[in-house]
């Protein structure tokens, strides 16, 4: 759906210039935002898998569901010292 709004500012503003009022904008409505509540976090999360080639860059952190890590295929993956996630030269975040 498409809402018409009209501004009486621009309509006196081009009444005084002598030109004809054009200062209908079309708004767009439609459902709101969709809170992704922690997944919002990432750069990319994918169901299937995520490959990259070197020259890649990708700022913000990487993961899958429900599908495991290896599913994440190109990089040259560095795991931190705990375990719980790698990180990358390409990716400035987690993967």
């Amino acid at each position: 759906a498409v809402l018409l709004a009209h501004s009486a500012e621009a309509e006196a503003k081009s009444a005084q210039n002598g030109q004809k009022s054009l200062s209908n904008q079309a708004l767009a409505q439609g459902p709101g935002p969709v809170d992704l509540g922690t997944a919002g976090d990432f750069a990319i999360l994918a169901k299937a898998g995520v490959s990259t080639v070197p020259p890649s860059v990708i700022t913000g952190d990487v993961g899958v569901s429900p599908i495991a890590q290896t599913a994440i295929t190109g990089f040259s993956l560095i795991a931190n010292p705990e375990g719980r996630y790698t990180t990358s030269a390409q990716v400035t975040g987690k993967l």
